[in-house]
């Protein structure tokens, strides 16, 4: 919403998962939910559900109604609807590791890991160079998201 990160801040990146829902549908693998609330919606997400398995991809709640915790809610009742699909074997939040909502709820993890494979020929002092790049990339990226978390809720970083 208001910090830039909503799907709708990019014209193009709205119109890809408008032509990829479309298609995920038609195919028969889309899954939506929505919490509604004297008729209007207050948490919606969607999922991709193929060959036994489930990857929640996004929710959107009302903002407004964050004490009352909405998304949090739609997830309980998407977790109890999952537990009740005899087909779905498996089921990923697609959340990042230490979520302060899904990790509470969704406790067990798989563990999973990125690998950098060089090319073929590859020169390997510039792929240890690369690699070490990536290493200092997600730590600011994990600095930065920590830090903006706290200025969010009122801390100094």
């Amino acid at each position: 919403g208001r910090t830039g990160t909503a799907i709708g801040s990019s014209d193009e990146l709205a119109a890809f998962l408008r032509q990829s829902l479309h298609r995920l549908s038609a195919d028969g693998k889309l899954v939506c939910w929505s919490l509604m609330l004297d008729a209007k919606p207050v948490a919606m997400m969607f999922g991709v559900r193929d060959a036994g398995r489930c990857w929640i991809v996004k929710i959107a709640r009302d903002e407004a109604l964050d004490r009352f915790s909405p998304g949090q809610l739609l997830v309980l009742e998407v977790t109890r609807w999952l537990f009740e699909q005899d087909d779905i074997m498996f089921a990923d939040s697609c959340a990042e590791p230490g979520h302060p909502m899904i990790d509470h709820i969704w406790r067990d993890r798989l563990d999973m890991r990125d690998v950098l494979i060089g090319r073929p020929g590859q020169n390997p002092a510039l792929f240890a160079l690369l690699c070490r790049l990536e290493r200092i990339r997600r730590a600011v990226r994990k600095t930065l998201k920590t830090a903006l978390i706290r200025i969010r809720k009122g801390h100094r970083p």
